[in-house]
């Protein structure tokens, strides 16, 4: 049976095979990681082979657990697979190691200290949270950027707004979706088409109000 082992710095996943019952413990406790990332080990001593599906989860895991400064480590993995599943043609590198110990010597522990950056962190892990809970999708971080041409001119055809009061450091966040984007988005929701814009409008600041119940 697959488990996860929740230690001080980091979690360890035990999939004795990568099968229904794995994966969806796997996705139920990708909810949390997606919340509060740390550190995750993925013990693969048992494993004769790693689905294509599985190794694009691991990836969309390892870039997001990246942009929060964490590290997913495959650990005990056979030479067979780690050719597989770092093969130039998938355009990533998983991190390896031979072994806990080895691992441990591999983490990043280097702290965050900015201020905004923990704002930052803490709306983008919502909002990666509720588009996977809500809208049954996953999505990944890319680097973050200062918008520095047009700077207010949004990107989507559709955003959500929320203005946030503060005496320390008032702000306003907000998410931009293309229009097809959020409609299909929309559909995964509520598992039927939808034409009306302004029920996609709708729910973009439905997303938002959890979003930024969440961060």
């Amino acid at each position: 049976m697959s488990k996860f082992i929740d230690l001080d710095q980091f979690t360890i996943f035990f999939p004795p095979q990568l099968d229904e019952e794995a994966s969806t413990l796997f996705k139920d406790k990708m909810v949390n990681f997606l919340e509060s990332p740390r550190h995750l080990f993925i013990n693969c001593a048992a494993l004769k082979e790693i689905p294509a599906d599985w190794i694009s989860s691991f990836r969309m895991i390892a870039e997001q657990l990246k942009m929060a400064g964490k590290n997913l480590i495959l650990i005990f993995l056979r030479p067979k697979l780690i050719k597989e599943v770092n093969d130039p043609k998938r355009g990533f590198e998983f991190d390896i190691s031979p072994s806990l110990s080895f691992a441990l010597e591999m983490l990043d522990t280097s702290p965050i200290n900015s201020a905004s950056a923990h704002f930052l962190k803490a709306f983008v892990n919502a909002t990666i949270k509720t588009v996977f809970v809500q809208c049954q999708t996953f999505c990944k971080k890319n680097k973050i950027i200062n918008k520095t041409i047009n700077p207010d001119e949004l990107e989507g055809d559709v955003t959500g707004v929320i203005n946030v009061s503060s005496h320390e450091s008032p702000f306003l966040t907000m998410i931009s979706f293309p229009e097809e984007t959020l409609k299909a988005l929309v559909e995964r929701v509520l598992g039927e088409p939808v034409s009306d814009i302004q029920e996609a409008e709708d729910m973009a600041t439905e997303l938002m109000n959890i979003i930024y119940g969440q961060a």
